[in-house]
């Protein structure tokens, strides 16, 4: 019966996930006031660049979870401008993804040696105050929730008993949605039609996902 509890908690999350959206529309409406109103923005040095630029921006990207403080709705919103939506979502996307992969595996090579150069504690003990129940979804929405930073979500995955694979697979689907729906958010700025597609069969496919996991542990109950 608790297993049956537990998986049909789901559709709670589901929602939480559908208002975390909401959240990162906002968020993308605030950073694309604050790109426009810098001239020192990460927009304008994408495009001093020039033919440079994607290669900058992977870059950055990848940097990301590692060690630069910069908000993910300003990078991806400022690619997305200079290089296009897809291409500012995907490279964005693989950046991030590599440079989550990077950070957690240091972590777990390294353990407390070096964390300290790069996080503040207090970030560690909200994450594992956070997963000490349903690790695996809290994850999935401390990634797509501007709650962590992403580095602080790596180091304290990499000092725990999260199994790679999984970690590595929230972190995938995490930045996938985060990336793609940041990107084609910003033409909801100017009405586009193929933009709101993609967002809404995103976010259909995070409730077949969840629906998934949901069917197939049930079944493993059985």
């Amino acid at each position: 019966m608790a297993h049956f509890k537990r998986f049909y908690g789901l559709e709670k999350v589901i929602r939480i996930v559908n208002i975390g959206m909401t959240v990162v529309s906002l968020i993308v409406y605030i950073s694309n006031s604050f790109l426009i109103n810098n001239n020192f923005s990460f927009e304008h040095i994408l495009e001093s660049y020039g033919n440079k630029a994607i290669f900058i921006y992977f870059i950055v990207s990848f940097l990301q979870p590692i060690i630069l403080p910069l908000p993910e709705p300003v990078t991806i919103i400022a690619g997305s401008s200079v290089l296009g939506m897809f291409n500012g979502a995907f490279f964005g996307f693989l950046g991030t993804l590599l440079g989550i992969i990077t950070m957690y595996f240091f972590v777990r090579v390294t353990g407390t040696k070096f964390i300290d150069k790069f996080i503040n504690n207090q970030y560690i003990e909200r994450f594992n105050k956070y997963i000490k129940r349903n690790e695996l979804i809290v994850v999935l929405l401390l990634f797509i929730l501007p709650i962590l930073p992403d580095e602080a979500i790596c180091i304290g995955a990499g000092l725990t008993n999260i199994n790679p694979y999984k970690f590595i697979s929230i972190a995938m689907i995490a930045k996938l949605l985060t990336s793609f729906s940041l990107s084609y958010s910003f033409s909801i700025i100017k009405p586009n039609i193929m933009a709101c597609i993609i967002i809404l069969i995103l976010i259909l496919l995070m409730r077949k996902m969840f629906t998934f996991i949901k069917n197939k542990s049930i079944f493993r109950v059985n």
